[in-house]
């Protein structure tokens, strides 16, 4: 969960409001004194988030420490839930609540429980359960989790047989189900999804991408592959390149052999945003460089240094990229940072 701690912190006006918060919130007990901590996850997550009971595990200690984004038509929950049952019991199914839901365990043993059948779900493996239904949910140490609740009505359509497909594990190794994990990062960044037209996108490529993870029908496959896959696999690389921006030699065909794709399909998913992977790369450089020369703790470095840890072989070229895209020499960045 990095940088949860500079998310805003969950409160009761959060969670009443109409249209829920934007961005993401977080809901810690880690700071709660202990003899208040059952009371306050059971109102709060319990009764007004996910409307099931929460009860202390008698084995091992409370640590409840996650982030909430609340999506129309969306609900994500990500971080560490362990110390806790939680369970759909019948004065909850009362309540008329028939969506779906998403349990992606990130880590530990994830206990479901539904129909009178209980698996547990190993590092990686995801499960599909009816909120319409009794269920049980336990997360052990160590690791975090990934949840998502949405509406059935949203979900019927794109899959063939979702009843039938609850309470059946998803395999950690489905190409689909890592690429909805990574994607649903995105809403875990500030305001990344603020924006209501980016929201609405956003929210329709996560149902791509869980129709793809189940078993998608094919005319609901084929838009998939064209709207949520694409921007999943998109999001995917620009993650990989972020990580890599070090590396002088990072080629679009290496990225291409890493995420099992062609080189072409990969230039296509940047030529679809308007630009090139030569260009996108060149601009993320240039953005590492500039961070780098305007922060203070590296004020003492050489040029030099800063162009190779961005991942220039060549200074000169650097210079001279440097200054269109800034107008600028990088020195003279570095020269008004410094005063």
């Amino acid at each position: 969960m990095a940088g949860s701690v500079r998310l805003p912190s969950l409160t009761p006006e959060m969670l009443t409001a109409r249209p829920p918060a934007a961005g993401p919130v977080r809901f810690s007990l880690r700071e709660t004194p202990e003899r208040d901590r059952d009371s306050l996850y059971h109102e709060f997550f319990g009764r007004m988030v996910m409307r099931y009971e929460v009860k202390p595990a008698h084995d091992v200690p409370l640590d409840i420490d996650i982030n909430l984004q609340m999506l129309p038509g969306l609900l994500m929950v990500s971080g560490k839930m362990h110390g806790s049952e939680n369970r759909r019991t019948r004065a909850c199914v009362d309540d008329g609540l028939d969506d779906f839901g998403m349990a992606v365990n990130l880590g530990g043993k994830y206990v479901v429980g539904q129909d009178g059948q209980e698996i547990v779900l190993e590092d990686g493996e995801a499960v599909l359960i009816s909120l319409g239904k009794l269920f049980t949910l336990m997360h052990r140490p160590p690791g975090n989790f990934l949840a998502m609740r949405f509406p059935r009505t949203q979900m019927m359509p794109r899959i063939v047989g979702a009843d039938d497909l609850c309470m059946r594990p998803l395999r950690a190794d489905s190409d689909a189900l890592k690429l909805l994990t990574r994607y649903a990062d995105v809403a875990q960044l500030d305001d990344t999804v603020a924006n209501a037209d980016v929201r609405q996108h956003f929210v329709g490529h996560i149902y791509d991408l869980i129709a793809l993870t189940l078993g998608a029908t094919r005319d609901a496959a084929e838009l998939a592959r064209g709207r949520g896959l694409r921007a999943a696999r998109l999001h995917a690389i620009k993650r990989d390149i972020g990580r890599s921006l070090d590396q002088p030699d990072l080629s679009v065909a290496a990225l291409a052999l890493r995420h099992g794709l062609t080189p072409r399909f990969v230039q296509r998913l940047f030529e679809a945003e308007g630009t090139t992977f030569t260009q996108y790369l060149l601009a993320e450089r240039l953005a590492r460089a500039h961070r780098l020369l305007t922060d203070p703790h590296r004020a003492g470095e050489k040029i030099s240094t800063v162009a190779f840890d961005a991942g220039f072989a060549d200074v000169s070229y650097f210079n001279r990229a440097f200054r269109r895209r800034f107008g600028a020499a990088p020195s003279d960045v570095r020269a008004a940072a410094t005063r």
